[in-house]
């Protein structure tokens, strides 16, 4: 078992892994904002349509709707992903989720929709290498989703992520 690594041991480790966080956060903000704006214009009014759905009925929606996801993801993604910063934070200072296994992390992601946990946990994940100086340690994740709409959205957003770096 490898030597845990501790963020929140001093103040500058702590001030980088906030630092980076907060540059995830930025870089996924443009990114997303990028993807949102390059959508078909005609696409546009049955996306807005579908955001009063969303907020209404958020629970009621099965989501196997494109333009639903899309204002799914519209209301939710970027909140939801700085959530999980939070979260992976507190776990962090906690030192819970960690460098402690040495072989890395499985994870499986089912039915989040849009999966900013993966983006969190990712991100997570690269931020400590940084702190560590480190580059082996990788996380290794698979996702299930039953909507069509949100495997369709992360396809695309992928796929719009791999060609448009920020």
């Amino acid at each position: 078992m490898s030597k845990r690594l501790n963020i929140f041991e001093n103040a500058e480790k702590k001030n980088r892994f906030c630092e980076l966080q907060y540059k995830d956060y930025c870089k996924l903000q443009q990114l997303y904002e990028k993807f949102i704006f390059s959508l078909d214009k005609k696409q546009w009014v049955n996306i807005i349509n579908e955001l009063s759905n969303v907020i209404k009925k958020c629970d009621e929606i099965d989501y196997h709707d494109y333009n639903t996801a899309i204002a799914y993801s519209i209301w939710h993604f970027l909140d939801r992903y700085h959530r999980w910063q939070i979260i992976l934070s507190y776990l962090a200072q906690k030192n819970c989720l960690n460098y402690y296994k040495k072989s890395g992390y499985n994870i499986l992601d089912i039915g989040t929709g849009p999966s900013q946990v993966l983006f969190a946990l990712s991100d997570y994940f690269s931020e400590l290498n940084i702190i560590a100086g480190r580059e082996d340690f990788v996380i290794k994740s698979e996702y299930v989703e039953q909507s069509d709409g949100f495997k369709h959205f992360l396809h695309l957003f992928m796929e719009f992520a791999l060609v448009n770096k920020v």
